[in-house]
């Protein structure tokens, strides 16, 4: 078969935001794909030991449901790729954080028929209000001329909204919930995956979407080490400074918080005087608050909150963290008095998390036939508010070159496929890890006592 000219087509930087039109164009090219067994055990719903079976089109294991698990599942969805999603947690719910997008995300969704019900769930942003413990305003930054320079305005809205209406786009035999995934064995033909039943799966290419702390990358580490082609700044720890109690009340009326009036969400941040703490909050469409309190970290309290150490964190930590930061004020508008300790009182406890905020690029996020995205294989701090965008944008990326492989994809063209990917979206990854940087240095020169922290 010979394939148009035309079917990688050049890009530019803004290709990055959206979904090129060669989406469609490529699918005319592929020939007609049989019942394979794949799709047999995905209707059953019960994966079994499988043996694997070629097929013009790529199939495609997704392992976690993810943001950008979802994304992808999404896009393939729509392309007609198969694939399955395979989540660790029986049931999944988002941390109660905040999501933040802008221009950046507008034509992706807008490709997919989600934007008008992500943008009707979020509420504008145009502004953010800085303050010290004492309540002085120290700084304001207006940001409300943004629609002029990007043409969109910019918006936020709780993280399990989002999450819930990408899942519904996602039809429910294609998620499979409570299977741990052990490890991935990527050869030249197809890649394994082991459940933890002993049970196998097999694809052409496996996405892993599992978070900071991912099985996946795991796994292609520990193949890459003993093919000797492990780099070696991938072996060194994530780096981490920080930890945060992340939480979001009830829906409040405006008597009981009376800022809740205002049109646009108020983003607002107290930076403690004495304490290196710093609270974060906005208010959401759906009449939430979505807070955060963040902990700066020196050296003792740095070795006390190592992940490795706190992976099993229980209700007993958080609270003794609620307990810590309960006095740090907030402004409620009005002549409304109020802390934190007001916003745990109106939050659902048991959905109040404490988190550590890690940093890293990794150098390399694929190995043969398997690939990672989002916090799998970048993880930047939730300052500069990209986190959500750039996991999104991976996987459309990811999703444009897996579309544009050919039919029976050899390892070759897919580990082009893979490092196209890679190399496209490592520049602007990298540019958010540099912004949270900056704007790291930019909250030490606001608050003295958080300086040595910031500065570390």
């Amino acid at each position: 078969m010979s394939w148009p000219e035309d079917l990688f087509p050049s890009r530019s930087a803004t290709d990055i935001f959206y979904i090129r039109p060669v989406v469609k164009e490529a699918l005319v090219y592929v020939p007609p794909v049989s019942q394979s067994r794949i799709d047999e055990v995905v209707r059953k719903r019960a994966p079994v030991t499988e043996e694997f079976v070629a097929t013009a089109l790529p199939k495609i294991i997704i392992v976690g449901a993810s943001l950008g698990g979802l994304m992808l599942a999404i896009i393939l969805e729509k392309a007609g790729i198969p694939y399955r999603i395979f989540e660790r947690a029986k049931v999944c719910e988002p941390i109660q954080s905040v999501v933040y997008f802008n221009a950046q995300t507008t034509k992706v969704f807008t490709q997919l028929g989600l934007n008008d019900e992500i943008v009707a769930a979020g509420r504008e942003t145009n502004s953010l209000q800085i303050f010290s413990e004492d309540l002085e305003l120290t700084h304001f930054w207006d940001y409300s001329e943004a629609p002029k320079l990007h043409g969109v305005v910019g918006y936020v809205l709780p993280k399990p909204v989002l999450y819930n209406i990408l899942l519904n786009r996602v039809p429910a035999d294609k998620i499979f919930y409570g299977v741990k995934i052990l490890s991935v064995s990527s050869g030249d033909s197809f890649v394994t995956v082991l459940k933890d039943n002993g049970d196998t799966l097999v694809c052409d290419i496996v996405v892993g979407a599992d978070g900071t702390y991912s099985a996946v990358r795991q796994s292609i580490f520990d193949h890459m080490r003993k093919d000797k082609v492990m780099d070696p700044k991938d072996k060194e720890p994530m780096k981490y400074s920080t930890v945060c109690l992340i939480g979001q009340t009830r829906p409040l009326s405006d008597v009981e918080f009376p800022i809740m009036a205002q049109q646009d969400s108020q983003f607002i941040r107290v930076f403690g005087k004495s304490k290196p703490y710093s609270l974060t909050y906005f208010t959401s469409r759906q009449n939430t608050v979505m807070w955060s309190v963040t902990e700066y970290l020196n050296n003792d309290s740095h070795d006390e909150n190592n992940p490795f150490r706190t992976s099993d964190w229980g209700q007993a930590t958080v609270d003794l963290m609620c307990e810590k930061v309960k006095d740090i004020p907030v402004i409620a508008g009005g002549y409304r008095r109020a802390n934190v300790g007001h916003l745990i009182e109106l939050s659902d406890r048991t959905k109040i998390k404490k988190v550590v905020m890690e940093e890293k690029v990794f150098s390399k996020w694929h190995y043969k036939r398997a690939v990672l995205i989002g916090n799998a294989c970048h993880r930047v701090s939730p300052s500069v508010g990209s986190g959500a965008t750039n996991s999104i944008l991976d996987a459309v990326t990811l999703a444009n070159w897996i579309v544009c492989l050919r039919p029976f994809s050899a390892l070759d063209e897919v580990s082009r496929g893979l490092e196209a990917f890679q190399n496209e979206r490592v520049p602007w990854v990298r540019a958010s890890l540099e912004l949270s940087k900056v704007f790291k240095k930019m909250l030490a020169g606001v608050s003295p006592i958080i300086y040595p922290f910031c500065s570390r």
